[in-house]
């Protein structure tokens, strides 16, 4: 019985001090790291719309439920008809790495991965254009609630 008992106890420690390297191992890879958007585009090869205002108004509204729904609706129209298209979405980190993330038309995005400042939204807002982009995300973002 003794030994049985002993057993136990080290099949806990060793379950415990697993889960704890698992999470441990899980904030250390970055999971949770935020990117700020620098510029994004939206299309196939050569044929690639700037896109850059309109991702930086949906991320700032944290998407649909959290998420971005990439497809010719959401990205404000279809820029290579009949072509499987991608969003690119250029962005750096606190520490100034930057990276491209590609995500396939049909996918979602997390909008909590990205984020923008303030003067990065308004960056366009002048003359005829004036919040024309919020508008278009705006519009976006009740065509797909």
């Amino acid at each position: 019985m003794n030994s049985r008992k002993r057993r136990v106890t080290v099949c806990f420690a060793v379950s415990f001090l697993v889960l704890a390297a698992a999470t441990v191992a899980s904030r250390a890879s970055g999971q949770g790291q935020q990117w700020q958007v620098m510029r994004a585009d939206y299309g196939f090869r050569e044929q690639r719309a700037d896109v850059t205002q309109l991702v930086h108004a949906l991320v700032a509204h944290g998407g649909v439920n959290g998420h971005i729904t990439v497809n010719n609706q959401t990205m404000g129209g279809d820029p290579a008809p009949g072509a499987d298209k991608s969003l690119r979405i250029f962005a750096r980190d606190d520490r100034g790495k930057e990276r491209e993330f590609d995500f396939a038309e049909g996918s979602f995005v997390m909008a909590n991965m990205f984020f923008v400042r303030d003067d990065d939204r308004d960056h366009h807002d002048d003359g005829d254009h004036a919040h024309g982009d919020r508008f278009v995300a705006t519009m976006v973002l009740k065509a797909v609630w």
